[in-house]
């Protein structure tokens, strides 16, 4: 269904782009403005944004590829940060183990740890 498949791919796109301004401590500018502000933040940043402009792009048999890449890219990131320790490329892992990390109890659970 290419509705489903259209709001699911515009949920990732805006999770990765959400990742990469926390990644950088950096505040997210309104979402008209985040694609484009990627290209300004530090590694991985400029990376992302051109993967994020070939994921909206890509047909619909490319895209599951280019995601996978974002995903990778991403999870890298975190791991570079010593923030997961997790294995694999899947996110919802990696997000365990970051929220596992919050001190505060009330922010950690809901960070869903």
């Amino acid at each position: 269904e290419s509705v489903a498949a259209t709001l699911a791919l515009a949920g990732f796109v805006d999770a990765a782009l959400a990742i990469a301004f926390l990644l950088a401590r950096r505040f997210r500018p309104f979402a008209k403005w985040s694609h484009r502000a990627t290209r300004a933040l530090p590694p991985p940043g400029p990376l992302l944004h051109g993967l994020l402009a070939g994921l909206v792009a890509a047909p619909s048999s490319r895209a599951a590829d280019v995601v996978e890449e974002v995903a990778a890219l991403l999870v890298g990131e975190l791991r570079s940060q010593g923030l997961t320790e997790a294995r694999g490329d899947f996110l919802v892992d990696h997000a365990r183990k970051v929220a596992g990390r919050v001190g505060d109890p009330l922010l950690r659970r809901m960070a869903g740890a």
